[in-house]
């Protein structure tokens, strides 16, 4: 529905600025709160991030996601970020959305 930016009202405390003119990830639970990084140098896999979302993939507002959007990189003042496009094919609601 695309509604990936916004927040049910006051979504972690969020004021209606924070959510809508700033755009702050921990006002939306569908962007990345947090970023983990991996490595693993006996695999030969290097660095990897994990992006952990604001709910889990069961919750009432992720429940019934379809896709995905990953945003590869940044380009300030552009709309032609890189960004690579899932669609979450059979999601189970029931399972983890990771």
């Amino acid at each position: 529905q695309n509604r990936d930016r916004v927040a049910p009202p006051r979504y972690h405390g969020c004021t209606a600025r924070e959510t809508k003119i700033l755009g702050l990830n921990k006002c939306s639970a569908y962007k990345c709160q947090k970023v983990i990084e991996t490595s693993d140098s006996s695999a030969g896999t290097g660095t990897q991030q994990i992006c952990c979302f604001g709910e889990s993939g069961t919750s009432r507002i992720l429940r019934g996601a379809s896709r995905m959007t990953i945003k590869i990189k940044d380009i300030p003042g552009s709309t032609r970020d890189p960004l690579i496009r899932v669609c979450l094919k059979n999601f189970d609601p029931t399972q983890d959305l990771n």
